[in-house]
Formats: structure tokens, C-alpha cells, sequence
């Protein structure tokens, strides 16, 4: 059956859009490399797709789309942008610590720029020859990791000019913050409520890391289609927890691409986003460039993190930084904030998260419509 705009038939996009997934999977985890001749089997069967739908078109009297080597002029319109996303407590603890995914959206043109300070700022507090990623908590509480000593032998003054350095390097790097959390006493609460007999949230994936990552997206997208002037498409970067756990947040990523949400139909989140997502450790960027602003979201995470768990009641270390990143359209609802809280049954949140959402100014050009 031909779709209503009358082009190429879906299987060959989908089955080119399966392969470049599988691809950007296969290149994140060399384990996983399947023998070469299943891929040649693969991309042939892809062109023989494509030839036959083709030809089916055509004898139809209709207008293809180009083939997909072709439609990279198409994306040389766009300006790449990356979304960075790490997290901050864990999704399963049994503790009542909030669970905190943070996202900060950066042009692909300024990453050089954030490499150079940040490198500067590494060099001029640890050396050269020290390999050091920006790691919280313990940058913020002058811990040791390793041989990388926050507190630099105690000394209070350089600990000092190293936070306001970071604070430095937070206001000067043209980023976009982006959070979810996920107070986990009160959403075991609201789940084992008595009498509950089906999910909590229906609409949404029933583990909390994917639950966060769909509500994550929502909120980066209504920012890409809204807020921006140019025509923006995103790589997604997590940071690797393990090869497990990052399958499992590939194919969240995927279903929110094939799927949509409860609110966003799938075709506009592939308009943004690109699929596949890419995994670093901090192993990766310390040997490559020294630095890499998935660093940033590290630091969002934790100051969300302990913005949650004191209920809204205290400014983190770098909060003001991060107020001036948020992004509100409108009255800041319906995914149109940069943090969300889920579920909001706490009255102290609620209010503080009232308050800091006026405080955020709003984008009130409309430049698409997502409905």
C-alpha cells in the first residue's frame, strides 16, 4: 500500500533506517560485530528493495523520493546540534534519592570553543600530563578520585578559583539545559498504591530510565521546533554505562523515532533527531580531546540531583549558571519547560518548580507546528 503523499513505498526507508541503527549499534560495541557477509547480504537486499519499489512507483505514474545517497544535500541544510545526556542517582535504589537524567543541546560549531577553555582550566589546576574529566559530586565537594584531588592539598583559595572557573565555563558555553527527574519514593508510592491495578503512566515506558529519556526528548524537541531560528538535526550522545544498558537506551531511542509519544508524532522527532545514538565514556574524550561537554550534563545532573532531594529549598553550587540555560515556552506546560518532575505530588516541589518556571524567560516565536 502506498503512503498519502504518494512516494517511495516505507519499506526501504525502514529497512535503510533498521540498517543505519544497526550500523551506529555495531560500531559502539566492536562485540557485537556479526560476519561481514550477513551485512553485504543485507545491503544487497536493501538496493534490490529499493530497485523494485522503484520500479513499482514509477510504472504507477508517480514521483519517487531520491535515493538516500542523494539526500545528504538535503541535510547540508540543516546545522548539526548534539544532545548530551548522562544521569545522576540510580533508576532501581531503594533509597528515596530522586533519579535525574539531564540533556544539554550545544551546536556542533561551538564544541571546539567548550574543548579549548575547559582544557585551559584543566591544564592551569592539574598539569598537562594529568588526564582529568570534570566529575561530580566531586568537583563540587573537594574529593579525591583517583590521583585527581579537588580539594588541591586543601587549599581553600584554589578551590575556590577552580568552582569559579567552572561557573566561568558554564556561563560562557552557548548550551541548552534539560532535566528529568524522578523522586523515586514518591513514584514507588504512587505505583504500589492500594488499589492500583493497571501502570502508572499508561503512555509511558515502564522502567524509569526510559521513562525518563521519552520525557527528556519531549522537552529538547519542543525546544528544536520553538526556540530555534535554524534548521536544526541532532546526534543523541549518552554517556556508556555498559553494553547492557546501553542497547537497552538504543532501542528506547529508537520506539520514540518509530513510535512517537502520547503528545509527538514519530515523523516529527525523525525530522530532528537523526537515528542511532552514539555511547562515550570518560575514557574516550580524555584520550581524544582532553575534554568533551557531555562533562556539562554530568554537572547539570548533580546540581538537579540535589536540587530534588532538598525539595527545591536550596540554590546548588551552580544553579544560577543554570537557570539562565532553561528554556520555557508559553506558560512553561505540557513539555514546554526544560525540567520535569514526575511524579509532582510533593506540595514544597510543586511551588518551587512554579517559581523557577516564571523566572525562566520565554521563547514566544512559533516557527512549527507539532501538532
Amino acid at each position: 500500500m502506498l503512503p498519502e503523499n504518494n512516494h517511495l513505498p516505507p519499506l526501504y526507508e525502514w529497512l535503510r533506517y533498521y540498517l543505519k541503527s544497526c550500523q551506529y549499534l555495531i560500531n559502539q560495541h566492536p562485540v557485537f560485530q556479526p560476519p561481514q557477509a550477513i551485512l553485504d547480504a543485507f545491503s544487497n537486499l536493501l538496493e534490490a528493495v529499493y530497485s523494485e519499489e522503484l520500479k513499482s512507483v514509477q510504472r504507477a505514474g508517480q514521483t519517487p523520493n531520491a535515493p538516500h545517497k542523494n539526500k545528504k544535500t538535503k541535510d547540508a541544510e540543516h546545522e548539526d546540534w548534539y544532545f548530551l545526556i548522562d544521569e545522576c542517582g540510580k533508576e532501581n535504589s531503594p533509597s528515596s534519592d530522586p533519579f535525574i537524567l539531564s540533556g544539554i543541546l550545544i551546536a556542533e560549531r561551538e564544541i571546539t570553543t567548550y574543548v579549548q577553555r575547559a582544557n585551559k582550566i584543566k591544564d592551569l589546576y592539574f598539569g598537562k600530563d594529568l588526564r582529568v574529566a570534570f566529575h561530580d559530586p566531586y568537583l563540587r565537594s573537594g574529593y579525591c578520585e583517583g590521583k585527581i584531588d579537588y580539594s588541591f592539598q586543601q587549599d581553600r583559595n584554589k578551590q575556590q578559583s577552580f568552582i569559579s572557573d567552572i561557573k566561568c565555563l558554564i556561563e560562557k558555553t552557548p548550551c541548552h539545559a534539560f532535566a528529568v527527574a524522578i523522586p523515586l519514593a514518591d513514584y514507588r508510592q504512587e505505583q504500589n498504591k492500594e488499589g492500583r491495578t493497571n501502570p502508572l503512566y499508561p503512555e509511558l515506558p515502564t522502567t524509569v530510565y526510559s521513562m525518563a529519556i521519552m520525557l527528556l526528548m519531549e522537552r529538547c524537541l519542543d525546544f528544536l521546533a520553538y526556540g530555534l531560528s535554524t534548521k536544526p538535526k541532532v546526534t543523541v550522545v549518552f554517556e556508556s554505562i555498559g553494553p547492557k544498558e546501553d542497547i537497552e537506551h538504543q532501542l528506547t531511542f529508537a520506539q520514540v523515532l518509530h513510535l512517537g509519544t502520547e503528545w509527538v508524532k514519530p515523523d516529527i522527532f525523525r525530522k530532528y533527531f537523526y537515528p542511532g545514538v552514539t555511547f562515550l565514556t570518560k575514557e574516550d574524550y580524555k584520550k581524544d580531546k582532553g575534554s568533551h561537554p557531555l562533562e556539562l550534563a554530568d554537572i547539570l545532573a548533580r546540581d538537579v540531583f540535589e536540587w530534588v532531594k532538598e525539595q527545591g529549598k536550596i540554590s546548588p553550587l551552580f544553579w544560577d549558571n543554570w537557570k539562565a540555560k532553561l528554556y520555557r515556552r508559553g506558560d512553561g506546560r505540557s513539555g514546554r519547560f526544560s525540567l520535569k518532575v514526575l511524579p509532582l505530588i510533593n506540595t514544597d516541589i510543586e511551588m518551587e518548580l512554579a517559581n523557577l518556571r516564571t523566572s525562566v524567560t520565554t521563547f514566544e516565536r512559533k516557527t512549527e507546528n507539532l501538532d
